[in-house]
C-alpha cells in the first residue's frame, strides 16, 4: 500500500475531511516511529501531569484519553505522524491540523495528548539550557489554563488551542513572570531607525499599501480602496520614508532623516522577542517592568542564539486609541505607550471582543460591568472602529 493510499484510508477510517498537503510527502516517514511517545499509558500522563502542574482532574481526563486512544491502531498512527511533524521534523505549527470529528475523550483530547507526548524532549531541552524548573512549570501553564477554559465553555474536557500552545511545547516561549515572550523575526510592515541621540523613527515597508486612515490596507476585509504606497529611497545623504504617528498609524506626507546620524536598527524578518499578555491578571505596570527585565537577563544567558534587537507585541492593546479612552495612569495605557506603535495586517477587532466579551456580541444588548465593556461599546456606537495593532520597543530602550 503506498504512502498516499494508507493516509486516504486512514481519513476515511477517522473521518477527516481533510489534512496539510505536505503529509502526503512525509506519510512514509512515520510509518515505523515510535521514539518518545510513552503518552499512551495513562501512569505516564499522571506522572507527566504532575511535573508540569496541570489539576488532578485535568490529568485524570487525559489519562482515561490515553487509554482510549491506545486501543485504536488508526488513532495511534495519526499520533505518531504528529509526534514526528512536531518534534523531530519541527514542522511549522500545526494551525492546519485536522480536526477529528469523534465526540470520544480521545477525539477531545487528541491534541492534548500529542502536544503532552513533547513533554520529555522539552524537559531535557530546557534543562540543557539551564533554564529553571520554576520558569518550565510556568510556561506550561497555558495548557492547563486552556483545557480548563474548553471544560467551562462545552461541559467536558478537550482543547481548542494546540496550535498556539505548540510553540511552548517546542521551547520558543517563556513565562517570566506577567508576561510571556516568545523568539521570532520583526514584523515585515516596518523599517526602524536610530539616531545619534537615540531618536527612534519607524518607517514603511516599501510597496506596503495604505488606507486613508493609515491602515493598512489589508486591515480590514477590503472595505476601502488604497489611498497610497509607501516607498522608502536611501543614499549617503538622505533616508526618505513614510512615518507613522504615536497612535501608530502611516503619515502619506514622508520624511527625511540624515543618513549621515540615522542608521537602521531593526528590518523584517531580525530576531526579536514577541511579547504575550496572559490572562492571569491584571496587567500591574511594575510586574510587567520586571518581566521585560528578566527577559534582558534570561535571553542572553539561556538562548544566545537568538540575539534579538527589540521587543514586540501584536495585539489588541496595541491599538492607540485607546490611550483617547482610558485613564492616563491605567495598566493598559502604561503598557500601551512603552511602545512605538505601527498598523498590522488583518486587523480587525475579533480580539476586543473575544478579550472583552467572550466572543462577538450585540451591541445594544452588550454587557457593561466593566470599563472596558462600556469603552468598546461607546467608541462603537459613536461611530468608530477598533483595530489591533503593532508595537515595538528597542532592546536599547
Amino acid at each position: 500500500m503506498t504512502a498516499s493510499t494508507e493516509l486516504d484510508r486512514l481519513c476515511a477510517e477517522l473521518g477527516l475531511a481533510e489534512v496539510p498537503a505536505s503529509w502526503r510527502a512525509t506519510w512514509n516517514l512515520t510509518a515505523t516511529f515510535d521514539d518518545d511517545m510513552p503518552v499512551l499509558d495513562p501512569s505516564w500522563v499522571a506522572a507527566a501531569g504532575q511535573a508540569i502542574g496541570l489539576e488532578a482532574e485535568a490529568t485524570r481526563a487525559l489519562g482515561d484519553a490515553a487509554s482510549e486512544l491506545a486501543q485504536r491502531p488508526g488513532l495511534i498512527r495519526l499520533m505518531r505522524h504528529c509526534h514526528h511533524e512536531l518534534f523531530v521534523a519541527r514542522e511549522p505549527a500545526p494551525g492546519s491540523w485536522p480536526t477529528l470529528p469523534g465526540t470520544s475523550a480521545a477525539d477531545r483530547l487528541f491534541h492534548a495528548l500529542v502536544l503532552l507526548s513533547g513533554w520529555p524532549r522539552l524537559e531535557r531541552r530546557h534543562r540543557a539550557r539551564g533554564i529553571p524548573s520554576d520558569i518550565t512549570r510556568a510556561t506550561l501553564a497555558d495548557f492547563a489554563m486552556r483545557l480548563r477554559e474548553h471544560q467551562r465553555k462545552h461541559g467536558q474536557w478537550g482543547l481548542d488551542a494546540h496550535g498556539w500552545l505548540s510553540r511552548h511545547f517546542r521551547d520558543r516561549i517563556y513565562q517570566l513572570g506577567r508576561l510571556q515572550f516568545e523568539t521570532a523575526g520583526a514584523e515585515k510592515t516596518v523599517h526602524v531607525y536610530q539616531d545619534d541621540d537615540g531618536e527612534v523613527a519607524l518607517l514603511a515597508a516599501p510597496g506596503s499599501a495604505f488606507r486613508a486612515d493609515g491602515l493598512l490596507a489589508s486591515a480590514f476585509a477590503g472595505d476601502a480602496p488604497v489611498a497610497f504606497t509607501a516607498a522608502l529611497s536611501i543614499d549617503a545623504v538622505r533616508i526618505v520614508g513614510h512615518p507613522f504617528d504615536r497612535d501608530g498609524l502611516v503619515r502619506a506626507e514622508p520624511i527625511v532623516l540624515d543618513a549621515r546620524r540615522w542608521r537602521c536598527v531593526l528590518r523584517p524578518g531580525d530576531p526579536v522577542l514577541a511579547v504575550h499578555i496572559t490572562a492571569y491578571g491584571p496587567m500591574d505596570d511594575a510586574a510587567c517592568s520586571a518581566s521585560f527585565a528578566q527577559a534582558l537577563d534570561f535571553f542572553p544567558k539561556h538562548v544566545p542564539e537568538h540575539p534579538f534587537a527589540a521587543f514586540t507585541c501584536v495585539s489588541w492593546l496595541m491599538d492607540g486609541q485607546l490611550a483617547r479612552w482610558l485613564p492616563a495612569d491605567g495598566n493598559i495605557v502604561r503598557f500601551l505607550r512603552r511602545y512605538h506603535l505601527f498598523p498590522i495586517e488583518g486587523a480587525d477587532a475579533t480580539q476586543h471582543f473575544e478579550r472583552i466579551f467572550g466572543g462577538a456580541v450585540d451591541l445594544a444588548t452588550a454587557p457593561q460591568a466593566t470599563q472596558l465593556q462600556r469603552v468598546l461599546v461607546a467608541h462603537l456606537r459613536a461611530g468608530g472602529r477598533w483595530h489591533r495593532g503593532g508595537g515595538l520597543i528597542l532592546r536599547g530602550g
